[in-house]
């Protein structure tokens, strides 16, 4: 395209990656995420250039967008850095963009499991390897606090279309290229876009013959521009300026079918910015529950929002009647305390009953001996009643 003159239109029907700046933020501006933790995996393959490019144009647009705190790491490869992300990680955020392919992604579950990595609401995640077809329940959890961005979301009709048109490019390629290709192989969207382009090309220039015009007309490009095409596999849109209208999806791990499930749509409009609108009020969106985690926890990242400390007056009324507490039982404790030594000084031998205190008292039934409570006291305060106490010796036979 170094002659941008030559060209009457320029038409792009693939995924235009400039606009994937605006689809993250009204997909952050939609639940009201503010702190982003975002993850690159430099190491993805095949499709590398990809995810960086697509990171690169998502980082220029939030980096500049106000109200928005942005931390950026690319995905480690020692124990020792991911040890030090995470750390980070949980200081500053609670909503990750991972940019990367599944197998990065499965590395990063990996090492949270093997860090025996514990969170206060959602448990601890493990890890075991998967033999043969049996589910790995392990992964299956871990993937449902993970969300799926498509940037090319599909409809149910056109899906289909695009799914036989798939076997038809796969028996092709297997017939005249001995390709091995798998049977579940997706469509690639750089093919469906290349393919959706001929196709277009072809209908813009079947209209061009048909009406007999020149190439001096502006029909041809205008043609284009602003317009719906029903193609092999499925509708195609074009925007005024020659881009295809590209809706996004995101979808959650529905854990009874094993797959990710759609629940909000992302509608591309005009000027290449996007809308979202809910789909689905589903259940179970995020690990288990019906709403997706606000930006930040009730009391902060770390536990110390102002929100969950006490007042200063909450602890001094505390600390006041705990004081008043211990005041109370020291004050009782003391005043049993003397009331004992009080007892105990005026009768010091108040444990010892001494025979000859016994009153000799007769009864109709016999002769008994009582103890008369004056003789109990032997403090120089009572020495005046002694002479109350009788000699026991003088009548000491006991009858009954």
């Amino acid at each position: 395209m170094r002659r941008m003159v030559t060209p009457q239109t320029w038409v792009s029907t693939s995924l235009l990656l400039t606009n994937v700046g605006d689809l993250y933020i009204t997909l952050l501006q939609a639940w009201n995420w503010t702190s982003v933790f975002v993850i690159v995996d430099q190491h993805s393959r095949p499709m590398s250039v990809f995810y960086q490019s697509s990171a690169a144009v998502t980082l220029e647009k939030l980096t500049v967008t106000p109200g928005l705190k942005v931390t950026v790491r690319d995905l480690p490869d020692t124990v020792e850095a991911n040890a030090e992300m995470f750390s980070l990680l949980k200081s500053t955020s609670r909503v990750v963009l991972f940019y990367g392919d599944a197998i990065g992604l499965r590395r990063l579950l990996v090492f949270l499991a093997a860090r025996i990595f514990q969170h206060e609401v959602f448990g601890m995640f493990t890890w075991r390897t998967p033999n043969g077809s049996a589910d790995d329940e392990t992964i299956r959890l871990a993937y449902q606090s993970v969300l799926l961005l498509d940037y090319a979301y599909q409809s149910d009709d056109n899906a289909a279309k695009i799914a036989e048109f798939t076997r038809t490019w796969k028996n092709l390629s297997v017939k005249q290229f001995n390709n091995s290709a798998g049977d579940n192989l997706p469509g690639l969207p750089f093919m469906l876009a290349t393919h959706a382009g001929f196709s277009i090309l072809g209908k813009i220039l079947q209209e061009v013959l048909t009406k007999n015009l020149t190439t001096r007309d502006n029909l041809p490009a205008n043609s284009f521009f602003k317009k719906t095409f029903d193609l092999d596999i499925g509708r195609v849109q074009i925007n005024n300026m020659g881009s295809r209208l590209t809706p996004a999806s995101v979808s959650y791990f529905n854990n009874d079918t094993g797959q990710h499930q759609v629940f909000a749509i992302a509608a591309e409009l005009v000027d290449g910015s996007f809308e979202f609108q809910s789909r689905l009020a589903e259940p179970n969106v995020w690990f288990g529950g019906s709403s997706l985690p606000t930006n930040e926890p009730f009391c902060g990242y770390l536990g110390y929002a102002a929100a969950c400390r006490k007042s200063a007056h909450f602890y001094v009324d505390v600390t006041l009647a705990t004081l008043g507490v211990v005041a109370i039982v020291g004050a009782i404790a003391t005043w049993v305390y003397r009331k004992r030594r009080y007892v105990v000084d005026r009768d010091s031998d108040w444990w010892s009953l001494n025979p000859e205190w016994l009153l000799h008292w007769r009864a109709p039934t016999g002769t008994s001996y009582l103890l008369e409570r004056s003789c109990i006291y032997r403090s120089p305060h009572y020495n005046s009643l002694g002479s109350r106490c009788p000699n026991i010796r003088e009548t000491s036979q006991i009858s009954t």
